[in-house]
């Protein structure tokens, strides 16, 4: 399909957006990270991350009706010395990416990958998890501005520990840009509360078949 080859059944559902996806590796040269560690490191820090937060927000303009999304990933490929993080957008929008990623970060170096990395080793038992929130999803994830230090730190500490040879890693975030009407529903929610309804009731958000019977 990359190589514009036919393949039947690939522009219907649930293979044509994943197969017309570009993975693009992202680093950052090492001079450009002592200059952001120079000074306060948390101001420093808050000034990085709300640069990737204007890329966040030029990814509104996906086509999310029909199933677009992007991801973004963490990754100590098998057999590799380092860990990389890759972004993986639709291939209608990688020009997209290439230009906001280069006008935010001019230092990054972006790569594009004709092939994916390969997350699994050889003969070598695998285990996988994924996350969720602990609360009700209408309360928000801690924000950058509430970071006492570096996250990604505790998470690449994690990944350095990796044996090259026999281990490998990686943490995926798949991001769909859209509120499914839960924006107007928050804020209704919000309302409650100012009005004195107990938390507990006014944070109650219930979506998909639930919000039906729930109404």
């Amino acid at each position: 399909v990359r190589e514009g080859i036919h393949a039947k059944g690939s522009d219907k559902k649930p293979y044509k957006v994943p197969l017309h996806m570009t993975l693009f590796e992202v680093t950052l040269p090492q001079a450009g990270l002592n200059k952001e560690k120079s000074g306060d490191p948390i101001k420093a820090l808050r000034d990085f991350i709300s640069l990737m937060e204007q890329f966040y927000r030029s990814t509104l303009q996906m086509d999310t009706k029909h199933g677009e999304y992007f991801s973004f990933e963490i990754a100590n490929p098998a057999g590799a010395v380092h860990t990389s993080v890759y972004i993986a957008v639709p291939s209608a929008r990688k020009s997209m990416l290439e230009k906001q990623l280069m006008s935010l970060y001019p230092s990054a170096r972006i790569i594009e990958k004709h092939d994916d990395y390969n997350a699994f080793v050889d003969g070598a038992e695998t285990a996988a998890a994924q996350a969720k929130q602990a609360e009700r999803h209408i309360y928000s994830l801690r924000t950058f501005d509430a970071f006492p230090n570096d996250p990604l730190d505790s998470l690449l500490n994690a990944f350095s520990k990796l044996d090259k040879t026999s281990d490998s890693a990686a943490i995926q975030f798949v991001v769909s840009p859209q509120d499914k009407g839960l924006l107007t529903r928050y804020r209704h929610a919000l309302n409650k509360i100012h009005e004195g309804i107990p938390l507990r009731n006014a944070t109650y958000v219930p979506t998909g078949a639930a919000r039906v019977l729930h109404e």
